[in-house]
């Protein structure tokens, strides 16, 4: 549902009727990607969506540390450091 397009509450309940939309995949995702970005841009889209990963770990490690909750917080490290290394192939490949 697109709300910039709904200007009264019957359009409103009339959207709210309407067959839901499809969920968002990874294929569509994909998909969006191939129909309107070169190959260099869908590498700096994944880095940048790799590395928005990695700093929400880090935050929410460090949210943990502070909570005392160190045993869940060494679980969102670890993945945190899979994120970078992650993004340290990202960034390795070569863009021709």
């Amino acid at each position: 549902m697109e709300l910039s397009n709904i200007n009264s509450p019957a359009e409103l309940l009339a959207a709210n009727n309407q067959a839901p939309e499809q969920p968002v995949t990874a294929e569509s995702v994909y998909d969006i990607v191939l129909e309107n970005l070169s190959y260099t841009e869908a590498v700096k889209l994944t880095e940048s969506i790799i590395n928005q990963l990695a700093i929400y770990h880090q935050n929410t490690k460090s949210e943990l540390i502070e909570a005392g909750e160190c045993e869940r917080a060494s679980l969102w490290s670890f993945d945190e450091a899979q994120l970078a290394i992650a993004l340290n192939i990202i960034k390795n490949i070569t863009i021709s």
